[in-house]
């Protein structure tokens, strides 16, 4: 019964040990995605002609959202500029022009 007890922990052991060796190895890969995810991400900036109201900002900030790729988004009404953080390895800033520009509204990047 005693031996049935000790194997029974050694095992356990064994097992959690193999287990937190696979949560470390899935943590390492997760921050090395993220790692290389961090070195292709862009920022750009557009000034929109007609943006006159919150319901132009959210028009364009969804017509941006549709493209993959896209991290984050942020238009004003009274700067006229929308600034976008993007995945360049998915996404171009001329796609993102073009959804705002297919969304009638005229673009020019800011630097």
């Amino acid at each position: 019964m005693k031996s049935i007890k000790i194997v029974t922990l050694v095992v356990s052991f064994f097992l959690l040990a193999g287990l937190a060796g696979k949560i470390n190895a899935n943590s390492k890969k997760v921050m090395s995605e993220q790692t290389v995810l961090k070195g292709t991400e862009k920022k750009v900036q557009f000034r929109c002609k007609g943006i006159g109201c919150s319901g132009c900002t959210n028009t364009i900030t969804e017509a941006i959202k549709q493209l993959n790729g896209i991290k984050e988004v942020s238009a004003d009404v009274k700067t006229k500029i929308v600034k976008v953080s993007f995945d360049s390895e998915i996404v171009s800033a001329k796609e993102i022009e073009k959804a705002i520009n297919d969304s009638g509204y005229e673009t020019e990047t800011v630097d």
